[in-house]
């Protein structure tokens, strides 16, 4: 019965514990990288102030300069930097250049100073302007070393609006932008030697849209090996290989590569990547919502941090689906843990009740030894009062045997024979020690004999005991009947009384009772 409860316990924590092996993580989720990346998020704050460093010693250099082409170029640089981190801050320092360039009345410094703006705007989705800048640009005379910087900032406007579009990328205009983007990549290309990033990054991104998806993974993991991973063109890289793994159905590949991108992004302040948007909604798509709750909220932060509105816009979007599942999942969790709760009180409640269970047992085999103990005493003290009582006899016979043979070898036959019929050869001192043995055995068997007989018999007729191991005759004689001998010859015969003496004392005892019926039957069950 002990068993079969405790084993209950056993038998749930065994259920729930098949249940939760079933639940356990796909082979799809790259566990290492997106540990790697919750790890960079966690130390976002020192990447940032890293860059904020680099950029505050810009400042620093370009206030203090008194050359005013330093001062220009300075200016021109904190743009740059700033121009994956905080697209208004990009935008204020290209003005802020522009306007250095014209007070330098330098062709070039003006030129340059507007690309870098158009970077900036494309990058916080302000398009209108940002094309009508560049068509600006196109009517003025471009020297040769700005042509690969013009063509480049040409692909990363029509990226910025090809990635604006949303739904509609298959509409007339999308095909335009993307017609124009071909155009700019391929006349880009035509300016940068083959062994520029840029250039090998466009070259993947051509194989990619021409379907050579082999080429261009080989290509993108021989790049992907050249640079830091702090570098956001590494991050940029990454991207392209989750894009080509994407379409070549690797799955697996294809989230460690966006996990591997939006490390890269984390590390090198790249605040409006779309590698960790992307990764938040596979993982939400594939019910990893923890992971998919913490990095698309961190990915909305940082690009409402950025100034970016194109891709806080993205973002806000897949926020809301995320969030009520997530939220969906912390109810079912809710409901789990009161299951839990519930399932817990319940063991608790049983373990309780074993416990309870197992002390009364516990309890009553101690009482059982106890008793055992006892009747194993009573039992020891009944032998040894038999053996005594035996003893008695047999000293006793030895000594009349003695007696027997003097008088016989003395030739006193005559005496002896007078002696038997006087009964002098019986021992009043034996009588005596066979009632105390038998006194002693019975009351260790029956201690509480004489409560339980003083319980039958009426008040003013108890009896009370001088000495609380020797019997009263009425007692002894009710003690054989206790034992099963009710026959009174037989009860003479053993204790040397009369007959009419047994019967008086069974007699007045009855009388004294208050059931007198069934004194006797009431004796006979005591103890049972």
């Amino acid at each position: 019965m002990t068993r079969r409860i405790l084993l209950i316990p056993v038998l749930i924590a065994t259920f729930f514990l098949g249940t939760a092996s079933a639940y356990a993580d796909s082979d799809k989720i790259p566990r290492k990288e997106l540990d790697e990346l919750t790890t960079a998020i966690d130390n976002s704050v020192f990447y940032r102030n890293k860059q904020f460093h680099k950029l505050d010693s810009l400042k620093k250099i370009a206030r203090s300069a008194t050359d005013k082409n330093l001062k220009w170029r300075k200016t021109l640089d904190i743009s740059e930097e700033y121009g994956l981190l905080n697209t208004d801050s990009a935008i204020y320092y290209a003005e802020a250049a522009y306007r250095l360039a014209g007070e330098n009345n330098d062709h070039e410094q003006t030129i340059e100073s507007m690309l870098s703006l158009i970077d900036a705007l494309s990058r916080a989705g302000i398009f209108t302007v940002a094309k009508s800048n560049y068509e600006t640009v196109a009517r003025w005379n471009i020297p040769d070393r700005l042509k690969t910087r013009y063509w480049r900032t040409g692909t990363i406007l029509c990226s910025n609006m090809l990635a604006g579009m949303g739904a509609d990328h298959e509409s007339s205009y999308a095909q335009e932008v993307r017609r124009t983007y071909k155009s700019y990549c391929d006349s880009l290309l035509a300016y940068l030697p083959k062994t520029d990033i840029f250039y090998r990054q466009l070259a993947i991104d051509k194989m990619i849209g021409a379907g050579q998806y082999a080429e261009a993974r080989k290509s993108a993991e021989e790049l992907l090996a050249e640079l830091p991973e702090d570098d956001r063109r590494y991050g940029q890289t990454a991207l392209f290989l989750a894009m080509i793994c994407s379409y070549q159905n690797d799955e697996k590949s294809y989230v460690s590569y966006l996990s591997r991108s939006a490390t890269s992004d984390v590390k090198a302040c790249v605040l409006d990547g779309m590698a960790l948007p992307s990764l938040a909604n596979w993982l939400y798509e594939n019910g990893e919502l923890d992971d998919a709750y913490r990095y698309v909220n961190y990915a909305l932060e940082e690009a409402t941090s950025s100034s970016s509105k194109m891709r806080t816009f993205d973002i806000a979007q897949l926020v809301p689906y995320i969030e009520n599942a997530y939220k969906k999942k912390i109810a079912a969790s809710h409901r789990q843990l009161m299951g839990g709760l519930i399932l817990v009180a319940f063991l608790l409640v049983l373990t309780i009740a074993s416990t309870i269970i197992l002390l009364r047992q516990n309890r009553r085999s101690r009482e059982a030894r106890e008793e055992l103990s006892k009747f194993a005493k009573v039992q020891e003290s009944y032998v040894g009062n038999f053996i005594a009582l035996c003893s008695n006899y047999s000293n006793r016979l030895e000594s009349v045997n003695q007696l027997v043979g003097r008088k016989l070898s003395s030739g006193q036959a005559d005496e002896l024979l007078r002696m038997v019929k006087a009964g002098k050869l019986d021992s009043t001192d034996s009588d005596e020690d066979f009632n105390k043995l038998f006194d002693r055995a019975f009351l260790d068997m029956y201690p509480n004999f004489v409560t339980n007989i003083n319980s039958l018999l009426q008040p003013d007729s108890q009896i009370e005991l001088k000495d609380e191991t020797v019997l009263t005759p009425e007692l002894r004689i009710y003690a054989f009947v206790k034992l099963g001998v009710d026959e009174s010859v037989k009860i003479a015969q053993i204790l040397r009384y009369s007959v009419s003496t047994v019967y008086a004392y069974r007699n007045r005892m009855r009388n004294r009772a208050t059931d007198r019926e069934n004194f006797e039957k009431e004796v006979n069950n005591f103890g049972r």
